[in-house]
């Protein structure tokens, strides 16, 4: 008959102890617990549906069937045009009430690093959020928590037909419908097209010829 060597016994003890736990710990209810889930939230305003959206750097923004803007995200600088700095993690309208987009219906809407501008139906341009680079267009007044006219007056988009609007970062362009297009805002890398690297406080055409 064989036996176990007392050299061997302590090791046997601590594999039979370890095997045991083992099994203790599978029989025992977990107490581990997963993370809670955020769940949906539904927004407080009632939105049927969009039919347009742009995405900024932190924020985004939307026009809905009614032709109405709203924002929501990173509102740091001023960007959702709430009057407020606040960040908002639903959508919120936009305060047109008293500014140039007051009444009237949202056709177009971009939005860039810090800043948003809006076309209106009857091409009332206007922006808000950071101006520090002249991107809202306003002649270089400060920035504003809420929409603010572009200066179009005596700029090539003076009683045009805006059609379109783009931002990108820090500089804005708008297209008319006969194809000219103006820029704004930043220019350090010639973004204005008019060939230098100088900012435009307001909408100035885009050198083609």
């Amino acid at each position: 008959m064989s036996r176990t060597s007392p050299a061997r016994r302590p090791r046997l003890a601590v594999a039979l102890a370890l095997a045991l736990i083992a099994g203790i710990a599978t029989l025992a209810p977990s107490t581990a617990t997963a993370a809670p889930r955020q769940d949906a939230t539904t927004s407080s305003v009632s939105i049927s549906a969009f039919e347009q959206i742009a995405i900024g750097t932190a924020h985004a923004c939307g026009i809905d069937d009614q032709a109405d803007l709203y924002c929501w995200g990173r509102n740091g600088d001023g960007q959702l045009g709430t009057g407020t700095q606040d960040d908002e993690l639903l959508p919120v309208p936009v305060a047109v009430s008293g500014t140039p987009l007051d009444g009237k219906d949202i056709d177009d809407v971009a939005t860039g690093y810090s800043s948003t501008c809006a076309l209106a139906t009857d091409d009332t341009l206007a922006c808000w959020g950071e101006d520090d680079e002249d991107q809202l267009g306003n002649g270089g007044a400060a920035s504003s928590l809420v929409p603010t006219a572009v200066s179009v007056a005596s700029t090539p988009l003076d009683g045009a037909d805006i059609v379109d609007i783009d931002l990108n970062h820090k500089h804005v362009c708008a297209l008319t419908s006969t194809g000219a297009m103006s820029c704004w805002g930043l220019g350090s890398v010639g973004q204005i097209g008019q060939g230098t690297q100088a900012n435009a406080l307001v909408p100035t055409g885009v050198v083609t010829a």
